[in-house]
């Protein structure tokens, strides 16, 4: 008893970890920050996907009350700059940009102006976002349950290796159940949202699965099959939890 707790403890911390590292090697990790403008201290944060049903709103954090500020934006691809004054409401500078269609990138400066001078941030970048069709909350929970499950109990899979009373088969059926709830059900209906496809047109199986996504059921209906028949399962049990990991972490 005290070594399946141990070994449970372990796999949920393996995994958090996991999920923090996975976020924040994201390529599409908000950008943010903190400066100093005045002695007064700005704090920002960008998003580089937005999913929204609202215009995208820009905010950051001032404790001044005597900066000001303004966006410059245009879609990628055309040459038209936009300007956006932003609005200072309870020491938040902020601005919307108009909400465009799923997978329209927008390209945008930000800048602070005070009483002396002009200031971009982050300094001589050009920042990118790119919008999503809205994704349900119902949807994106689902999808969040069924991968962190599938997750967990492939690494408590691999850790079934130091226990002498191993549950792997078992395990594993919870295990396959829900990476095929994710790839094979979920990630579809969140890409059909995530494109504006929902009752426009039909995606192709391309644009429906990613193979990052789809490969977790795959493999796990592949590391089933050989669970079930092999005798040495302690090996494959723990050459499948390494591999979800890795694939997880550098892939996904």
């Amino acid at each position: 008893m005290k070594q399946n707790f141990i070994l449970w403890v372990a796999a949920v911390v393996i995994t958090l970890l996991a999920g923090y590292l996975n976020s924040v090697m994201d390529p599409n990790y908000p950008i943010s920050g903190r400066i100093g403008v005045n002695n007064e201290k700005i704090f920002y944060r960008f998003d580089k996907v937005y999913g929204g049903k609202e215009d995208f709103n820009i905010l950051i954090k001032t404790e001044s009350e005597l900066i000001n500020g303004f966006i410059k934006w245009k879609i990628n691809g055309t040459d038209e700059w936009n300007i956006l004054e932003m609005n200072l409401t309870e020491r938040n500078l902020s601005a919307s940009i108009p909400l465009q269609k799923p997978e329209t990138k927008i390209i945008y400066q930000v800048f602070l102006v005070t009483e002396t001078d002009t200031i971009q941030i982050p300094k001589n970048q050009n920042l990118e976002t790119t919008f999503l069709g809205f994704v349900p909350s119902s949807i994106k929970y689902a999808g969040f349950i069924t991968l962190f499950l599938g997750l967990l109990l492939s690494i408590r899979i691999a850790l079934e290796y130091f226990n002498d009373k191993q549950k792997i088969k078992k395990l594993t059926l919870f295990a396959v159940s829900s990476f095929i709830c994710y790839g094979i059900f979920i990630s579809p209906v969140t890409k059909t949202f995530e494109l504006g496809a929902v009752a426009n047109i039909i995606l192709s199986p391309s644009e429906m699965f990613k193979w990052n996504d789809f490969i977790f059921p795959l493999m796990w209906i592949l590391f089933t099959i050989l669970i079930f028949n092999l005798k040495q399962i302690k090996n494959v049990a723990a050459i499948a939890g390494v591999i979800t990991l890795i694939i997880f972490l550098f892939f996904h």
